[in-house]
């Protein structure tokens, strides 16, 4: 799953992140995750973030959870520093 936001607030923003990385996503850029861990800890971390977003949001803020198939992230083209594709697809990394 990748997790994607636009968030205005630096303190909602920091809250996002915190669960986010609590979870086990890997952080591949400042607003840009992928889901790390059992498909377990997933539904309540969605549901916690649903609910954040109807209370916190700003009029403009934006956050996307988007289904990546490993299938996707392999053919991912990297440009600039480059992430290593083994984190992407490490061990209990979940593709939906």
């Amino acid at each position: 799953m990748m997790i994607l936001y636009d968030i205005e607030s630096n303190r909602f923003r920091g809250r996002i992140a915190k669960v986010l990385l609590g979870r086990g996503a890997v952080r591949i850029q400042k607003s840009v995750y992928f889901f790390q861990g059992d498909i377990r800890i997933f539904n309540p971390t969605r549901v916690r973030l649903e609910k954040w977003m109807i209370e916190f949001a700003e009029p403009g803020d934006k956050l996307y959870m988007v289904p990546i198939s490993q299938t996707a992230v392999e053919r991912i083209v990297m440009m600039g520093l480059k992430m290593d594709i083994e984190l992407l697809m490490g061990k209990g990394l979940i593709f939906l």
